[in-house]
């Protein structure tokens, strides 16, 4: 009996470790192949990361064009010592198009060649144009103009020129500047970059050649004037007040201008009637209100409510001039037509909701005010060719109590951003006439980090990452 329950035990022992030796096998076999394949997939996702980062480049040095003429990379991966090819890799890219804003879809693809044949992964990164609303301030030229002490700016900053300093002012966004370092224009001097900087050429920010590509989006809403008065003696201006009920009260006047040898002088020689529009009714499919002006000025007030971008356009060959440039115009504020005029407070009926861009083929004023005080911006400033002013920047005075007039003309708060060729001046301050124009206050609407008034001008050739999947 003891000779058989052990031969019965054996083998029991023999069929148990038989089963359990396959399962450890099948278990160790299984676990290297889920560790080859692991390493198989994340040898060709690593590939598409690469790939990725490749195409990243591509568009950010220009190689990929606002038509896509220029090609994506494509190529090969070598795997370490080995002689052959251990990997490839494609990217491609597509133009999308939503609410009036064009994206740029690159999509990367990462092949390895495996034993078990060839492993695939994809990356897609979609890109937005870097729209200058982004930008709290940006010029072309910094016009020799100081940032002194006192002076602070929210937000990103960037001059395609030289920066001036003299004192210390703050600039708590990132601060970019292509000419030479920072200039101090005194001994001192100690600017604070509390969001870091940049400098050099490869800083540098193309303005747009044109923007008449507003005149053809589908949905804009066009005022023109009669093309019965055209030319160099006649101004037309479109006069927009905004209504906090989200609708906008417009009339527009056609000027005549005559000059003799004795007399000078503007006639009306053709106007409408004021109308009240609501928004909603010009609006595009996605609740956005383009409104052009072409071939004359644009003069803006009010509160807003909605989402909203006013612009000017120059004319060509027969353009007519600006009434406001050439009979309260500055240095800054020659007398071509293509501006866009504030004549009081513009601001919004709620800064969560409504949101206004001030586009100018030229310049973007404010218009001389009747009384000192503050006056209040709120939106997204772009001058083109010209600048952003205050027309009365270097005579208007305010009053101390002593009924002298040395002091400044009130503050001039600006909420969202402003992009201009050279930059204007809103006051000035000297030792003799005293202080004339505007003390500036200018905040940077948060929200242009990653939105935008509707068809805000881009930089050329320039986009931001906003969403990387992997």
């Amino acid at each position: 009996m003891v000779g058989k329950s052990s031969l019965i035990i054996i083998l029991g022992f023999s069929i148990i470790f038989g089963v359990a030796g396959r399962y450890w096998n099948r278990t160790s076999n299984k676990a290297t192949q889920n560790l080859v394949g692991y390493y198989d997939t994340t040898m060709a996702h690593n590939i598409a990361v690469s790939a990725a980062n490749i195409a990243c480049d591509t568009v950010f040095s220009g190689g990929c064009k606002d038509t896509l003429s220029g090609s994506m990379p494509s190529g090969n991966f070598s795997g370490g010592n080995e002689n052959t090819s251990s990997g490839s890799y494609a990217t491609s890219a597509v133009r999308l198009s939503y609410g009036g804003t064009d994206y740029l879809l690159a999509t990367a693809v990462g092949n390895y060649n495996s034993m078990h044949g060839t492993i695939s992964d994809t990356v897609r990164i979609l890109f937005q144009p870097s729209f200058f609303s982004g930008y709290a301030f940006f010029t072309q030229n910094e016009n020799n103009v100081n940032w002194i002490t006192g002076d602070t700016v929210y937000g990103p900053f960037h001059t395609n020129g030289n920066m001036y300093i003299t004192g210390s002012p703050v600039f708590y966004g990132r601060a970019t500047w292509v000419g030479s370092p920072a200039k101090p224009n005194s001994s001192g001097s100690r600017p604070y970059f509390y969001g870091g900087w940049q400098q050099g050429a490869a800083t540098y920010v193309q303005i747009p050649a044109d923007i008449n590509g507003l005149a053809s989006a589908p949905t804009a809403t066009r005022f023109t004037g009669s093309s019965s008065y055209t030319g160099s003696s006649y101004a037309y201006d479109v006069y927009l007040t905004f209504n906090s009920d989200g609708t906008v009260t417009e009339t527009d006047t056609t000027r005549g201008y005559a000059s003799t040898h004795w007399h000078s002088s503007w006639s009306t020689v053709a106007s409408t009637p004021s109308q009240n529009i609501p928004l909603s009714s010009i609006a595009d499919p996605y609740g956005q209100v383009l409104i052009v002006v072409q071939d004359g000025d644009v003069h803006v007030s009010g509160t807003l409510k909605g989402n909203v971008t006013v612009a000017a356009l120059q004319g060509s060959g027969s353009s007519r001039i600006s009434y406001t440039g050439k009979t309260e115009g500055t240095s800054y504020f020659g007398s071509s037509d293509g501006n866009v005029i504030i004549d009081g407070n513009m601001t919004h009926n709620s800064r969560t909701s409504d949101m206004l861009g001030l586009v100018a083929d030229n310049s973007v004023a404010l218009n001389n005010q009747p009384t000192a005080g503050k006056v209040e911006i709120d939106g997204a400033i772009f001058a083109r060719k010209g600048s952003f002013s205050y027309l009365g920047y270097a005579t208007d005075h305010g009053s101390t109590s002593n009924g002298t007039y040395n002091t400044f003309y009130g503050h001039l708060d600006v909420f969202g951003s402003i992009t201009q060729n050279l930059r204007g001046a809103v006051g000035q301050f000297g030792s003799y006439s005293g202080a004339t124009g505007y003390l500036k206050n200018y905040r940077f609407d948060n929200r242009f980090y990653t939105k935008h008034p509707p068809y805000f001008p881009a930089a050329p050739n320039r986009f931001r990452i906003v969403s990387w999947g992997e």
